[in-house]
């Protein structure tokens, strides 16, 4: 019938009130043959219906999947499919049919296999967040995606030059190894391939030892000079090397957790001795390398992910301590009273804020093949700390109220006996740590004699809980992590080392407090060469790496690569038209 509607001149495109053509119901109930002979006769297999779906997707929700395969060896617009969710999903349910053999021919049909199996694995994983009683299949789906996107990697690695393919865009004008390393593509990022990559961006054109390496360090760390010219935006080889930048910054990092300690640890001029409000000169060189932290934060990308959040944490705290210097500033002037302790309460926030600083040396330490995995296990044994915390928390109050509430006095004789609700957390809390027992309890001495007994049972009954079950439920489920994360400690490093690199390559070259000249003069440079027209595209490059010459990186840059942010500073250069 469909032939001989052909043969009489109907139209092979029609829509009905829905919008869908004869494709689309032949695709949704299955009707291969009739597929074929529309397909043959000019239907287009890339008209959407009303509701936006290719006749591609009726035959994937519906799992047909011969149709499904026979529709993928013809034209698509596959980087559209790919964004529909739904029919992600009844990809994924289709694949389960045949082994993933749908997903592998979806994949190997697209232009560009690799970016495809990658976009697959990452839309396989958001949804699988989102459907909870499919995320196990889902999951499956994402790694064989991500397995596909490895084997294609060293195909191509193989026959041809992969760096090309790492410093292409996608449709959204990102970098592929960007999306590789947002998108958390760990197997893929820790080939060879592209660490071999990263290393080349990771050293520019240096051939030093790490002897050499290490050498510049301490004469960068003991001589601030010789740090202070490798910092300046000045138009020498180093000055867009991704490890000289990173020995700069963990140089002002060192400095700031020195400042931090002549400032609360070790004062030049303690509280104590010389109470005054009016900083110190160390106090503020201390707030121009804060402000020159939140000048970075502000104008750098940053990774927020694992340690990422320190960095903000950090800024937080420090600003609440400055608040109260100022508020004890503005507490002089109306008021004659001593106000050191505002002074000491301002040290307190410091003193937690070089805490942090010493944390954040691990996300420093993410390059090293040993201690970098050991952050990312630090990680997420916080992670399984603090679930542990809820579960005990909860037990605890519980304790804590209940054994409250048999400690109320039956009798008046002696009021002082009663105890708080706090005063018994803090109890219990202790005795986790064999800090407290039984006999530090106050006396019952105005309860029953048989109450006695009574605090005896509960107190024991928590103990049995929290030592026996809760403890030992922390241990075990801090040592799956630790064992999970072992497993995959060389795919961990490199993937945190890919992470740092990144950062490194995209963050400018001053560190803080460097970075409040060479941010300001960059400001000014471009105020007065656009005559005040800040908002423009072309000022851009002004503002992001001042007085640099891209050709001079390009030069002196291992086979031609040049990071990612200067190629696309490269494209949006000022031309002579605009200057």
């Amino acid at each position: 019938m469909v032939r001989l509607l052909l043969g009489q001149g109907a139209d092979i495109n029609a829509v009905e009130e829905n919008g869908c053509t004869a494709l689309h119901y032949a695709s949704k109930y299955g009707y291969l043959n009739v597929a074929k002979l529309l397909v043959e006769s000019g239907a287009s297999t890339n008209v959407t219906c009303h509701d936006g779906k290719l006749p591609i997707c009726y035959a994937s929700a519906s799992s047909h999947t011969d149709i499904l395969h026979f529709l993928m060896k013809k034209d698509l617009d596959t980087y559209h499919l790919m964004e529909d969710k739904k029919f992600v999903f009844d990809l994924m349910v289709c694949g389960k049919l045949n082994h993933n053999k749908c997903i592998q021919d979806f994949v190997l049909i697209c232009k560009a296999p690799l970016e495809a199996a990658v976009k697959l694995c990452r839309n396989f994983r958001t949804i699988a967040s989102k459907e909870k009683e499919r995320s196990k299949d889902l999951e499956l789906a994402a790694d064989y995606c991500e397995e596909m996107a490895t084997n294609i990697m060293t195909i191509s690695s193989s026959l041809y030059n992969s760096e090309p393919l790492l410093r292409s865009v996608d449709q959204n004008n990102t970098q592929f190894l960007d999306f590789l390393i947002e998108n958390e593509q760990k197997a893929v990022v820790a080939h060879p391939t592209v660490q071999q990559h990263l290393s080349h961006i990771w050293m520019g054109s240096l051939e030093w030892s790490s002897a050499q390496i290490f050498l510049l360090f301490l004469i960068c760390l003991l001589l601030p000079p010789v740090w202070l010219i490798l910092s300046l935006p000045l138009n020498h080889r180093y000055a867009k090397t991704p490890i000289i930048k990173f020995m700069a910054y963990l140089i002002s990092h060192l400095y700031l957790l020195a400042l931090f300690t002549i400032t609360v640890v070790l004062p030049i001029k303690p509280i104590s001795v010389s109470p005054s409000l009016i900083p110190f000169w160390y106090e503020w060189i201390l707030l121009a390398w804060l402000s020159g932290l939140l000048v970075s934060e502000i104008t750098n990308p940053a990774d927020r992910a694992g340690l990422g959040w320190i960095r903000i944490i950090t800024l937080v705290v420090c600003a609440i301590g400055l608040l109260v210097h100022l508020l004890a500033i503005v507490l002089s002037i109306y008021s004659g009273e001593d106000l050191r302790v505002y002074l000491y309460i301002r040290n307190q926030f410091l003193a937690f804020g070089m805490l942090l600083g010493f944390v954040q040396l691990l996300e420093f330490f993410s390059f090293h093949h040993l201690f970098g995995p050991w952050g990312v296990i630090i990680h997420d044994l916080i992670k399984d700390l603090i679930k542990f915390l809820v579960i005990l928390l909860l037990f605890m109050v519980g304790f804590s109220f209940h054994l409250v509430a048999i400690y109320q006095p039956v009798y008046d004789r002696d009021l002082s006996a009663n105890i708080s609700v706090m005063d018994m957390f803090e109890f219990l809390f202790f005795s986790l740590f064999g800090l407290v027992d039984r006999d530090s309890f106050p006396l019952l001495s105005n309860s029953l004699s048989w109450v006695n007994k009574l605090v005896d049972a509960i107190f024991g009954i928590y103990m049995m809980v929290t030592l026996i079950v809760l403890i030992n439920l922390l241990i075990a489920m801090m040592s799956d992590t630790y064992q999970r994360i072992q497993s995959q400690s060389d795919t961990e490093w490199k993937f945190g080392r890919a992470k740092l690199i990144r950062n490194m390559n995209k963050q400018s070259i001053s560190p803080p407090p460097i970075n409040l000249f060479t941010k300001f003069l960059a400001y000014c440079w471009a105020f007065y060469k656009h005559k005040c027209k800040l908002c423009t595209v072309n000022v851009q490059p002004y503002l992001d790496e001042p007085n640099t010459d891209l050709q001079n990186v390009e030069s002196h840059s291992p086979d031609g690569l040049v990071p990612y942010e200067q190629e696309s500073w490269k494209a949006n250069k000022i031309s002579p038209e605009c200057e």
